[in-house]
């Protein structure tokens, strides 16, 4: 279904990950927004549907044409994100998500903490940590914008926390693949909470892989303190310091390092009670779907595949590397 190449220049900086870019994946995303648009009973929905079923066709259209892939992944981005979220923007309409977190910073500010003591209906539940609502205190301060909207915001951590994690030659053409996929464009224009998780979480893995302890406890610390889902990625990130540390003392002190980080960062009102219970509950949400995506998708983008030219000197450069390493 997607299209995928090897890069024609000998010169390895120019390498990057195979994307999707041919008239047939266009194609099934305009299928998916069209179904989404014609069945969803929520308004953002049908509205984001409309418009990125139009954008996707327009994409697919181009790349049947012969257009450059380049080409049709932007008006693809435009009508699945930008488009929509204007729209939206301009209405005053977003997922419930986005009050709740609208909402959760006013409480924050006005009573110290971002959660109602007596909630009745299911718009007062804030099912989020206390991390979550730092989104939505633009909106508390200066009052309901487009410019103050939370999701414009979580937008954007997203986007540049999945930037951040990436090599510098991956960061200006993977987020806007990514950004194009249906399961990232959806939220990232009706308002989604687990992109700035899910950019957090690949943050943190990155710095972990090079040994940089303190700023992946960071990034993970902040996405923890945004949801539970992103607990997981803590002993994946601990594993990943112990091996780039060495082994020893180093490595035990730098995943010991990172995993206080992480929790110090994370510690503000977090109960551990809470956290098994949540852990345990099965999720039928697709929303979920956005880490296994985004992680599959940074991990593909972090590894750019090796011209056949180079092969030879990459197997020498290994080779050689093993022989110091052994001696």
């Amino acid at each position: 279904m997607a299209h995928f190449a090897l890069p024609t220049s000998p010169d390895l900086r120019r390498d990057r990950p195979a994307l999707p870019g041919d008239a047939a994946w266009w194609a099934f995303c305009a299928a998916t927004a069209l179904a989404l648009g014609a069945f969803s009973s929520l308004g953002p929905h049908r509205v984001w549907g409309a418009a990125a079923a139009f954008g996707y066709t327009a994409a697919a259209v181009l790349a049947a044409r012969g257009r450059s892939p380049r080409t049709a992944g932007a008006v693809a981005v435009t009508g699945a994100v930008l488009l929509p979220l204007v729209v939206l923007l301009a209405v005053d309409r977003a997922q419930l998500e986005v009050d709740v977190v609208a909402r959760s910073a006013g409480l924050l500010l006005s009573d110290g903490t971002s959660y109602l003591e007596r909630p009745t209906v299911l718009e007062d539940f804030n099912p989020y940590l206390p991390g979550m609502a730092a989104f939505g205190t633009p909106e508390a301060v200066a009052g309901p914008g487009p410019l103050t909207d939370p999701r414009l915001w979580m937008g954007a951590a997203f986007l540049g926390a999945f930037a951040l994690a990436l090599p510098a030659g991956a960061r200006r053409q993977a987020p806007r693949w990514l950004a194009a996929c249906p399961l990232v464009a959806l939220p990232l224009a009706v308002g989604g909470v687990d992109l700035p998780v899910a950019g957090l979480m690949c943050l943190g893995l990155a710095r972990a892989g090079q040994g940089r302890a303190g700023r992946a406890g960071l990034a993970l610390g902040l996405a923890a303190a945004l949801k539970w889902t992103a607990w997981p990625a803590v002993p994946v990130a601990l594993a990943l310091l112990a091996t780039a540390s060495g082994e020893g003392r180093r490595g035990s002190r730098a995943a010991l390092r990172c995993g206080l980080v992480a929790l110090l960062t994370a510690a503000a009102r977090l109960a551990l009670g809470l956290l098994l219970a949540i852990a345990l509950m099965p999720a039928t949400r697709f929303g979920y779907l956005v880490h296994p995506l985004v992680l599959a998708a940074w991990a593909l983008a972090r590894q750019p595949p090796a011209h056949p030219l180079r092969i030879r000197e990459r197997v020498r450069d290994l080779v050689r590397r093993r022989k110091q390493a052994s001696r």
